[in-house]
């Protein structure tokens, strides 16, 4: 027995009369009424309407008696009716009138527990998703591995056969491939940002989501991962100076043939962020291993630069030689030359190329193999 039905027994115990909720049936439209305790049901011969319009507690005359029904307060058309009852006994009035509050706060927590319970089945897969994406940008920093994973996902959770994920580059102002499902990515066609027909590029110019229909904006670009209509959503990234677009994510050919929802888009819309860190990450990661790299060739180079420079005791024993260089870079344009020319004697020139860095030192390079020649 649940706690309604507890509250209706109670009722019924104090004023000795039947206490029962009458609700309407939305498939027929039917008042009915529920008994506690058990799963009868009997249809009123009244209309919803009519027992709206009666207001708060009323008098109402079945053929059974006479019965006291006050609405349900949270509760849709539904009504506490207690009854049989002679007509006019006040107790009976309020009695029902304060039982009606009560059971409309009963019936409103548990139709919340309801639906919390009902929400979390439904997005049980949904949450799955964002913990294993978490976990896929924990693990990797391969912006091609993290796409494909992801869009995998992704295509798996919404029921999508076909999709892509598109990671914008700036130097060529397009939309190529970064992961595509079915296929490879590196078959698509890159799509310009300016592109007036392509969905992905609309949406990434325009920051905003978008659930095309079949048959609509069609762009030869997109026909690999398009069947029918479309899901595009824009990947963003939001610094400390304002969100900017990364790219797009792509879905399309519904495996249950129903549209997309809006909540089919809120959720891609939050695994579009996750993806905006990753490629984020991925970028951050290549720009230090770069550097990285720069570093240890420009390391090479100060040491090749240093080995190009005659050793002090090539005039031995004719001078004495001293030399020191230090470069305003790794590398730099400033050189020293030692000669032995005959007749015992030594020749030393002395270079500065204009500015310093790897262009000065080939510059520097160049003048050394001259003079040597020379």
């Amino acid at each position: 027995m649940t706690e309604v039905d507890t509250l209706l027994a109670a009722v019924a115990d104090s004023t000795g009369c039947a206490a029962t909720i009458w609700s309407e049936d939305p498939r027929t439209g039917q008042v009915v009424a529920s008994t506690p305790g058990s799963n009868a049901r009997r249809a009123i011969p009244m209309s919803a309407d009519v027992l709206l319009s009666l207001g708060t507690v009323r008098e109402v005359a079945l053929p059974d008696g006479t019965y006291q029904v006050a609405p349900v307060p949270g509760a849709h058309r539904s009504w506490l009716a207690v009854g049989p009852a002679p007509d006019g006994r006040a107790d009976i009035v309020r009695t029902t009138v304060l039982m009606a509050g009560v059971i409309g706060r009963h019936l409103q927590a548990m139709l919340e527990v309801e639906h919390a319970a009902r929400e979390l089945a439904e997005r049980y897969e949904e949450i799955n998703l964002l913990y294993t994406i978490s976990e896929i940008l924990g693990q990797t920093v391969s912006l091609e591995d993290t796409a494909r994973t992801i869009l995998r996902e992704v295509t798996e959770t919404i029921g999508a056969r076909t999709g892509a994920i598109l990671v914008h580059d700036s130097a060529t102002d397009t939309l190529p491939g970064a992961a595509v499902l079915p296929g490879d990515s590196g078959a698509l066609q890159p799509i310009p940002a300016d592109d007036p027909d392509s969905i992905s590029a609309h949406v990434f110019r325009n920051r905003t989501p978008l659930i095309v229909a079949e048959g609509e904006m069609t762009c030869d670009a997109e026909s690999p991962y398009r069947r029918g209509a479309m899901l595009s959503v824009p990947i963003m990234w939001t610094s400390p100076t304002g969100a900017m677009p990364l790219g797009v994510v792509n879905l399309s050919d519904r495996r249950s043939k129903q549209p997309f929802s809006a909540g089919d888009l809120k959720l891609v819309a939050a695994i579009a962020t996750q993806i905006g860190t990753a490629i984020q990450n991925a970028r951050l990661v290549r720009a230090s291993l770069s550097q990285q790299r720069l570093l240890q060739e420009m390391q090479l180079a100060h040491d090749l630069q240093m080995k190009l420079l005659p050793r002090p005791g090539a005039l031995a024993p004719i001078a004495d030689v001293a030399a020191r260089v230090i470069p305003a870079e790794s590398v730099g344009g400033d050189f020293y030359h030692l000669f032995r020319l005959p007749g015992d004697r030594a020749g030393f020139m002395l270079g500065d190329v204009s500015s310093h860095g790897y262009r000065a030192a080939l510059i520097m390079a160049l003048a050394m193999s001259a003079s040597a020649i020379h």
